[in-house]
């Protein structure tokens, strides 16, 4: 059973969405009204978020399409994609003075990717250590604990974080694309 893209006629020829779709735009719609037109560690903080959940979706779009067609795995990929999108929401709401939480909310939100590969992908041992995801969670949870014990400015922090996703990401995103071509 072929898996819905998510967007696309019906039998019926009305429109028919599919609701995770609409649940990735809710958020992300949130996140951009709080955008504001100045040079802001707040603002660096919510892009950084659009980015991450913009790569999130992308690789959600190319890996749904993996899990085997089930009523049960569909069930749980809703519910994981629900927690891991209110926990990408919580991330959008975190304020610079807390920055620290935003490095925690960033890592929880991996995790939850990583889960989702657990229980879906059903990755496990070193094949779940060596995902990006896992290793994201790691390592923003470090770099929390760095910024609380150091204390470094939250613009450098920021920049540190963003770096380690994209050098994670970077090369998962290539193969991903690589490997399944009529992806998007």
């Amino acid at each position: 059973m072929p898996v819905d893209d998510g967007v696309g006629m019906s039998n019926g020829g009305q429109l028919d969405v599919e609701f995770t779709l609409v649940l990735y735009s809710v958020v992300v719609a949130f996140a951009i009204d709080s955008l504001t037109f100045e040079l802001a560690l707040h603002n660096a903080m919510l892009l950084f978020a659009l980015a991450v959940v913009l790569g999130d979706w992308v690789e959600y779009r190319i890996d749904i399409r993996k899990i085997a067609p089930t009523a049960a795995n569909y069930a749980v990929a809703f519910v994981v994609d629900v927690v891991i999108l209110i926990t990408w929401y919580f991330l959008t709401i975190v304020e610079p003075a807390d920055f620290e939480w935003f490095l925690v909310v960033g890592a929880a939100f991996f995790a939850l990717q990583a889960l989702w590969d657990r229980l879906l992908r059903e990755y496990r041992g070193l094949k779940l250590l060596a995902r990006a995801e896992l290793q994201l969670a790691g390592a923003f949870l470090v770099l929390a604990a760095v910024y609380h014990t150091i204390g470094p400015p939250a613009t450098l922090a920021l920049a540190l974080a963003a770096a380690v996703f994209l050098l994670r990401k970077a090369p998962v995103w290539y193969r991903l694309v690589a490997d399944t071509p009529d992806a998007l």
